[in-house]
């Protein structure tokens, strides 16, 4: 999946990708994982996210 703002942003990134994880509390109890991109204009870019099961010894 791509999302259409990213791939017509892709040729104007920088060459810094930030990652960053927030957990969920909600019924999905995980962590929310997603990496943005910003842009010349200084916008911000998704790049692509993911929900992961919470840290545990199980996982």
């Amino acid at each position: 999946m791509c999302l259409v703002a990213s791939k017509q942003g892709w040729p104007h990134y920088r060459l810094v990708i930030v990652v960053e994880g927030s957990a969920l509390k909600s019924r999905f109890e995980g962590m929310l994982l997603a990496a943005c991109g910003h842009d010349v204009d200084g916008s911000i870019l998704p790049l692509t996210f993911g929900i992961i099961p919470s840290e545990s010894n199980e996982s």
